[in-house]
């Protein structure tokens, strides 16, 4: 059985005090479903295989099931104990935390509440050797000040009784984030005392057109600058583009086609639909162009 991962929509921090809901760190690393067979297969949110990328997740034997099918995310801690994905980038050692159960020895578990989901997992998955099952409570004000206080990237609020919506994305999951990122697709870059001194962004509208959302000239390491130049101007369109707002862009934008997305933190969005100090996070090679919508990740601009 192949499945693909639920989705959560964003919430707000009036979310944290929703009754029957439980509440998880959100952790920041690479979202991936766990094959148990004989061995173990990752595969990423947009279905490309990560099991030779982490041969240190070799936890089959902490598993009690002759199959399965597991969801987490693949994350790297740091000295403090934080998930950084910047050491995940780097190669280093990774930790699959998983937080749901979709399959159990040919039994599917999709149709099941949450909570009963969470006693099958927690019967099924010993921690240890680079395997842990995430914590929840029920009080989401008091896990959102704890994960302030270590800089955790945010707080995962879950109805109890919700089923999994495989490929879908829906409001039984919500993520509140402690600063505001998004996801944005790469349509342009400009040139100046770098190779590459900022990229230009865009989401997709309702009609599924683009429509730019800013630049972003900040966030990158010097490595970083060569590595994105590396990847977009190969890119180049030949041709002129049609972007909605795009006169909003500085007028020696390079424009190129939509192939890559980045991860981009920010204080607001403008009235002009602009992004208000933007800084450049990552690369998401595990998530497609298409997927990043005003619907979906901006709604309160709708």
């Amino acid at each position: 059985m192949k499945l693909s991962v639920m989705n959560a929509k964003i919430g707000s921090c009036e979310d944290l005090k929703r009754p029957d809901y439980i509440f998880e760190p959100k952790l920041d690393g690479y979202r991936a479903l766990c094959y148990v067979n004989r061995g173990l297969d990752f595969v990423s949110r947009n279905q490309k295989d990560l099991t030779l990328n982490y041969p240190e997740l070799d936890f089959r034997k902490q598993i009690k099931a002759k199959t399965a099918i597991l969801d987490g995310e693949i994350i790297a801690y740091n000295k403090k104990g934080n998930p950084d994905f910047s050491l995940l980038q780097r190669g280093h050692t990774a930790t699959y935390v998983v937080f749901d159960i979709l399959m159990k020895d040919g039994k599917k578990l999709i149709d099941k509440p949450l909570l009963e989901r969470k006693k099958i997992l927690a019967q099924t998955v010993t921690n240890g050797n680079q395997l842990e099952k995430i914590f929840f409570i029920s009080d989401g004000t008091l896990l959102w000040q704890e994960i302030k206080k270590q800089g955790i990237e945010g707080v995962m609020a879950k109805e109890e009784d919700s089923l999994y919506y495989s490929g879908k994305r829906s409001s039984v999951w919500l993520k509140i984030k402690v600063t505001h990122s998004i996801d944005c697709v790469i349509v342009g870059y400009t040139e100046g005392k770098r190779i590459l001194s900022s990229i230009a962004m865009a989401l997709y509208d309702d009609k599924k057109k683009l429509t730019y959302i800013g630049n972003v000239g900040t966030g990158y390491t010097e490595n970083m600058v060569k590595e994105l130049h590396n990847l977009l101007s190969p890119l180049k369109l030949a041709k002129k583009t049609s972007i909605i707002n795009m006169e909003k862009a500085a007028k020696d934008t390079i424009w190129i086609k939509p192939k890559l997305v980045a991860e981009v933190k920010y204080n607001e969005f403008t009235r002009y639909n602009i992004l208000r100090a933007p800084v450049f996070l990552r690369l998401r090679h595990d998530k497609e162009p298409y997927e990043c919508t005003f619907k979906e990740q901006a709604p309160f601009l709708g």
